[in-house]
């Protein structure tokens, strides 16, 4: 990997306290992890391919399961699309 090529944003909260947490902790038992990774690979002088991927991972429940099918994953996929068309728009400009 080159400098500039390569972006990890990742963070977990303790949804009991609603506060950040560590997701090495043993005795976190609520909560919600998500990170997006963003890699660019240069084909050529002119061309690069971006690659996405966005995952998420929380507590075992029925509650946090049904949140997640039903709302996180939803809006998940249409903020991510629409943050590619955007940087896919910004990047053919000119």
């Amino acid at each position: 990997m080159r400098e500039n090529e390569f972006l990890s944003l990742a963070g977990t909260i303790n949804t009991a306290t609603g506060k950040p947490g560590n997701p090495n902790d043993p005795d976190l038992k609520a909560y919600f992890s998500g990170d997006q990774t963003f890699v660019i690979n240069r084909l050529d002088e002119k061309t690069s391919r971006l690659l996405f991927r966005m995952r998420i991972d929380w507590n075992p429940g029925r509650m946090n399961s049904l949140v997640n099918l039903g709302v996180v994953e939803p809006v998940s996929f249409v903020m991510g699309r629409k943050m590619l068309r955007k940087i896919k728009r910004l990047s053919e400009k000119d």
